[in-house]
């Protein structure tokens, strides 16, 4: 019941098109070679560090003489940690402020930045829930596996 409640939600996060594939695939890849909490501290990764890519992008494009290399780096930064965790509106705001950078756009990057702070912290909050879900949810594995009388040498979230 934990896992569908689980499964539910990240349905409802791909049908509003908030993430993609991409999730699933990390989730699938991650489940022979990875430890069960894999997937929470990829999440967790990506909202410390997208945190920081999010300032320093804030600092860079408000710095009078814009450092696009710096704006492309961090900006990849959020693009892959969002491609990660199948963030695809993270991912496509991301890929317009790199173009933006690469054309050494001040104005476009701006532009672009307002997007990925918009995109960045709706899906950071979707992940918060997400994460906050998992927490619950291999609890409630763990329970059940236990009141089954199952080994909980597999928490049910590495399918």
């Amino acid at each position: 019941m934990a896992r569908q409640r689980l499964q539910n939600y990240l349905d409802t996060l791909k049908n509003e098109g908030i993430m993609d594939g991409e999730y699933e695939e990390t989730r699938k890849v991650q489940s022979g070679t990875n430890p069960p909490n894999f997937m929470m501290d990829l999440i967790n990764s990506f909202l410390r560090d997208g945190d920081n890519s999010m300032r320093d992008l804030a600092d860079l494009l408000n710095a009078r003489n814009v450092d696009f290399t710096k704006v492309t780096t961090a900006a990849h930064l959020i693009k892959g940690g969002g491609n990660s965790l199948g963030g695809c509106r993270v991912v496509a705001a991301a890929c317009a402020l790199i173009s933006a950078s690469l054309d050494q756009d001040k104005q476009r990057c701006v532009t672009s930045h307002e997007w990925v702070v918009n995109e960045y912290y709706h899906f950071r909050d979707k992940l918060g829930t997400l994460y906050q879900r998992y927490s619950i949810s291999s609890a409630l594995i763990l329970v059940e596996l236990v009141e089954d009388g199952s080994s909980p040498s597999g928490n049910g979230l590495r399918n």
